[in-house]
């Protein structure tokens, strides 16, 4: 049998990836693909109850639709990015509209990517496994930052507490 790239996932950990979408047949064909990838999928189908779900658990990625009944996405990305809890989640925008000027929108606005409905499963997948690699390694990344920090902090406060080499302040005794 042949393997493919995007097999279920095996391990324990499943990234939780936030559908917020208005129409049931993308969101639930949405949730297939994730789910057969192995991820754990939730969904939402109203600005509002897709943040108060992303606010109530961060979720690992948003797959945020451009048209929702009681916002816009881009209106509902600006919340996310004004959120301390969500401003580093990635966003990946969804709509049936190519029109240049809304794209540039969403870009400038913060979101991550930007996907033409009907969406190709593997393209989906490739974008979110990019997008999710990437927010893995700046987790890393300030994970290491802090603790070369803490390191730092750390060394100059053994030296005070006498740990230091006694002769590296001692005075100078040539000079007699």
């Amino acid at each position: 049998m042949k393997s493919t790239e995007h097999e279920t996932v095996k391990n324990t950990y499943q990234p939780d990836i936030l559908i917020i979408d208005d129409d049931p047949t993308m969101s639930r064909i949405l949730s297939m693909v994730l789910i057969k990838a192995g991820y754990t999928v939730r969904s939402a189908t109203t600005a509002r109850n897709g943040l108060n779900d992303a606010l109530r658990k961060t979720p690992d990625a948003i797959l945020l639709d451009y048209m929702l009944p009681d916002r816009s996405g881009l209106e509902l990305l600006v919340d996310f990015r004004n959120s301390i809890d969500l401003e580093n989640v990635p966003v990946i925008m969804l709509t049936a509209s190519s029109e240049t000027s809304i794209v540039r929108t969403a870009i400038v606005g913060g979101v991550n990517d930007y996907l033409l409905k009907p969406v190709e499963p593997e393209t989906l997948l490739n974008r979110l496994e990019s997008l999710l690699g990437n927010r893995a390694l700046s987790q890393l990344n300030q994970e290491e930052n802090l603790k070369v920090e803490k390191e730092e902090v750390k060394e100059p406060l053994e030296d005070q507490e006498g740990s230091a080499d006694p002769e590296k302040y001692a005075p100078d005794q040539t000079a007699e």
